[in-house]
């Protein structure tokens, strides 16, 4: 699900939470922010880079905040990749698949 998200020191990223069993798994921040043409993110955002915070919540629950996570599903593993992170020179994609991804 897509989703702004505050960091615990106040950054406020674009991101996408992946939800499953009623909870929080995990928050994956955009990496790269187009600021050009009617793109205008790094007005509000940014990049979750080096963002890399654990989450302890008591209604949230427990997860991780960064871009390198990778997920399950069955037999599945998966990662998000988001927009603009899929045209940069070098997408976080292919981070996750070297890590083992089945699918982005």
């Amino acid at each position: 699900v897509g989703t702004p998200w505050r960091t615990g020191d106040g950054r406020l990223l674009n991101a996408a939470a992946v939800l499953a069993g009623g909870r929080i798994r995990g928050v994956v921040p955009k990496t790269h922010q187009p600021n050009y043409a009617e793109y205008y993110e790094r007005r509000w955002f940014v990049s979750g880079a080096e963002v890399d915070e654990t989450v302890d919540d008591p209604r949230l629950g427990r997860f991780r905040v960064t871009r390198d996570q990778l997920f399950a599903l069955g037999d599945v593993r998966f990662a998000v990749e988001l927009c603009e992170d899929l045209w940069a020179p070098e997408p976080p994609g292919i981070r996750h698949c070297l890590a083992g991804a089945d699918l982005i």
